[in-house]
């Protein structure tokens, strides 16, 4: 039987590492990020959320308001997203 027979679906998870991109560096850059991987076919993405400390962060200009800008996109561009 497939999955959409019987009622439930294939979704699509992506697991974003710290590497190089920093898709919640604003809220336009995870916007991006994620219509880009919608066009692959992902249907959701996780990411860890910035936390004091990390040496993924360290240095990076993003992390002075990681945990707000977290806040932001959820408010700002998931509801768009769904």
């Amino acid at each position: 039987m497939l999955l959409d027979e019987a009622g439930r679906t294939n979704d699509r998870i992506f697991l974003a590492g710290n590497a190089g991109e920093r898709l919640i560096s604003s809220v336009a850059a995870f916007v991006d990020f994620a219509g880009r991987y919608a066009e692959l076919g992902f249907t959701d993405l996780v990411f860890h959320h910035p936390r004091p400390g990390d040496p993924a962060w360290s240095g990076d200009p993003a992390w002075s308001d990681g945990p707000a800008m977290v806040e932001k996109i959820a408010l700002e561009a998931l509801p768009s997203l769904r």
